[in-house]
């Protein structure tokens, strides 16, 4: 699939979301000091899994423009599902990070990777490698990255594309161990990269400890898969065994409103300051959970109801 080489690396990223913001810190520290070329793309708008339309920040230093060794470029694309995000220039983009100087083989031997965070499943893989085929010729590496946890059939045509991303992927970025076994399960027989979820260092800045009080906080689908009952079972038993008293703040929509609610009003009643503000607008995610200066800043996109909000102290 590519030749090995001692030469440089340059790296494309692209997030078939606005997620590649969140981990931009990471790649970062790839710059420093290093012989890799970093390059991150993502969509100018993208569609979340609550239907709100996202627009992409600009990017920050070193991805600060669409030249140089660590440009950031934010595609044009056409979001017809999560799972399927055409983007618009980014054979160009490609073009120009991999080729800035022309030809149609690698500059100076470098050995070119293209790490695609969308899932192996999606459209989105598929047609990126399908671009990235075209852009470079074969001379390249392709990653793609999964978060899925929970196994799920899959119809044909996700099935086929499935197998064609498997078969031409050099390694698959993993959340997690759960994720790297829903992966075994579908048959995927070649390398895992452990690359847990991480938050942008860039923008979030720890700070003292301003009260004893922890801070419990959750945004997200209030479904069981996500894990919520499990969360505010482990809080019940953690007031009634040792008595301690925190703040819990919630936000989210889901099959299991009712049940949290209920929750949420027995840990008020052992002594818990609780705020359940149902569902919420990304924008006013950071209204709610940063009003209370112990928590950090939060990527305001399309993870802002997915991730669990980290207090600046912990």
């Amino acid at each position: 699939m590519h030749d090995r080489t001692d030469g440089p690396t340059a790296l494309f990223v692209l997030g078939q979301s606005l997620v590649v913001r969140s981990y931009r810190s990471f790649f970062a520290l790839l710059t420093q000091p290093s012989r890799v070329r970093v390059a991150l793309a993502a969509p100018r708008r993208f569609r979340e899994l609550g239907g709100q339309l996202v627009e992409c920040e600009p990017f920050d230093r070193p991805f600060d423009s669409a030249g140089g060794d660590y440009p950031g470029f934010v595609l044009k694309s056409c979001n017809l599902h999560v799972q399927i995000v055409l983007f618009a220039g980014l054979f160009g983009a490609l073009r120009r990070f991999f080729r800035p100087h022309g030809g149609k083989g690698p500059d100076g031997g470098q050995r070119q990777i293209f790490l695609c965070m969308a899932e192996p499943y999606s459209v989105t893989a598929f047609a990126a490698w399908l671009t990235a085929r075209a852009a470079l010729g074969a001379n390249f590496v392709f990653i793609c990255y999964t978060a899925q946890n929970i196994f799920k059939e899959l119809a044909f045509p996700l099935r086929f594309i499935q197998k064609f991303i498997f078969r031409r992927s050099a390694a698959i970025v993993v959340v997690g161990r759960e994720q790297e076994s829903v992966l075994r399960r579908h048959g995927y027989r070649g390398i895992c990269l452990d690359f847990p979820l991480w938050f942008d260092s860039l923008r979030f800045h720890p700070q003292a400890r301003t009260q004893d009080k922890l801070v419990i906080g959750y945004g997200g689908t209030l479904s069981l898969e996500k894990g919520i009952l499990d969360l505010l079972l482990g809080c019940e038993v953690q007031a009634r065994r040792w008595g301690q008293s925190c703040r819990l703040m919630i936000a989210g929509a889901g099959p299991l409103a009712g049940q949290i609610r209920e929750r949420c009003q027995r840990l008020a009643q052992l002594g818990w300051t609780v705020n359940f503000a149902g569902p919420l607008p990304a924008a006013q995610m950071p209204r709610l959970f940063f009003r209370d200066r112990h928590f950090g800043r939060a990527e305001q996109d399309d993870t802002a109801l997915e991730g669990a909000v980290r207090p600046r102290d912990h």
